[in-house]
């Protein structure tokens, strides 16, 4: 879908409310070429709200509104893209000059980048207050300020003049950066004139180039404490700010929410000038007092050479006294360990081969014949008698 040189527009001009004015795109959609989408409020009615919804967006040279300019209160406008939304001198703005509050702006993408110029505000100029701005983007929020037009890229919800506070910005990367270009102007602002300054908090993973300051900051940088120059838009620095220009003790609060710590920050710079050692040696020991000088001893077998000149050699041992202790302690506990019995030999049993007579007349039979034992009987090989 595009909408390129044309308008929609929903104007209450009266007591009524303007229209809402809703937009879905299967895949994309784009304004550009000075085109403009309005659901405002000129009367005392409220303005309408702005819903569109795709894939990716682009909004170049041309602008979305609901503002109001009396007592109507701003309407809200609603991006929610899937993937990249792209602004190239575009302007999304739901201020406020009359006495309501500038309406509520909320944005999510993957990733918005703002080129060339572009502005996302919800700014106050009266008594009623700046609007909401949050934005909830997947990895990537890029602000590129300055155009051929000099122009900057911006997010701000301040109330400008008159005695409105300034609103409330939430800026949601929990997944992402916040970049941004040395000194292009690119600022995010929640401040007031006479008011109240906001309240900003962003979460990201870390920020580049853009820095949080206060009205202090501003004084020393601008040099002048007049409230009408207290304005981060004089530096050419990318400020993150919600103070009131006015009243010191009415300075809003940024919270800055970032998961990466850099580490050069916690960096200690080394003094330049040498260090005079002559300052730290003692002369006065008794070994220059006598002429003798330093020594260094070296016993037994250590970790180093004799000499300074001579490499490490292999017999330079070291050895853990602790397992020597361990095996010392363990071999006094040594307990001498039982044989188990053996199991008695079975007797062989030989078969007799003859025979005698004891002591007693007895005959006793034997495995071989004995001559010292009395009558032995005959081999069996001798005949019957």
């Amino acid at each position: 879908m595009q909408i390129s040189g044309g308008n929609i527009n929903s104007v209450a001009s009266n007591s009524g409310k303007s229209g809402d004015i809703s937009i879905s795109a299967a895949d994309s959609f784009k304004v550009v070429n000075g085109a403009n989408i309005n659901a405002k409020s000129e009367g005392t009615g409220n303005a309408g709200t702005i819903s569109i919804t795709a894939k990716n967006g682009e909004i170049s040279g041309a602008e979305v509104n609901s503002s109001t300019q009396n007592r109507g209160i701003a309407g809200e406008i609603v991006f929610k893209v899937a993937n990249s939304f792209d602004l190239k001198s575009a302007i999304i703005n739901t201020n406020t000059s009359g006495e309501a509050n500038g309406g509520k702006i909320s944005i999510s993408a993957k990733k918005l980048q703002m080129l060339d110029g572009s502005s996302i505000r919800s700014n106050a100029s009266n008594i009623g207050r700046g609007g909401d701005i949050d934005l909830q983007i997947g990895s990537l929020l890029l602000l590129r300020g300055q155009n051929s037009q000099n122009s900057r890229s911006f997010i701000s919800t301040n109330a400008v003049s008159g005695s409105g506070n300034g609103g409330n910005i939430t800026i949601n990367i929990p997944n992402g950066f916040i970049v941004t270009l040395p000194n292009e102007n690119s600022d995010i602002t929640a401040n007031a004139f006479s008011g109240g300054g906001g309240n900003i908090k962003i979460t990201s993973v870390s920020n580049f180039f853009i820095e949080q300051r206060s009205r202090e900051d501003l004084i020393r940088l601008l040099g002048t404490t007049d409230p009408n120059q207290l304005n981060p838009e004089k530096l050419s620095t990318n400020d993150i700010t919600a103070f009131s220009q006015i009243s010191p003790t009415l300075e809003g609060q940024v919270i800055l929410n970032t998961l990466y710590l850099d580490p050069s920050k916690e960096f200690v710079e080394l003094p330049t000038l040498p260090v005079d050692i002559s300052a730290l040696i003692d002369t006065s020991c008794a070994a220059f007092a006598e002429g003798e000088g330093n020594k260094f001893n070296v016993t037994g077998r250590g970790g180093l050479p004799p000499s300074p000149n001579e490499p490490l050699s292999t017999d330079v041992l070291w050895t853990d006294t602790r397992t020597r202790a361990i095996t010392t302690q363990q071999q006094g506990k040594h307990e001498p360990t039982t044989k188990p019995q053996s199991k008695p030999e079975a007797i062989k049993i030989a078969p007799a081969t003859g025979w005698v007579f004891n002591g007693k007349g007895e005959v006793t039979l034997i495995s071989h014949a004995s001559n010292s034992n009395g009558i032995a009987t005959p081999p069996a090989s001798c005949p019957k008698r």
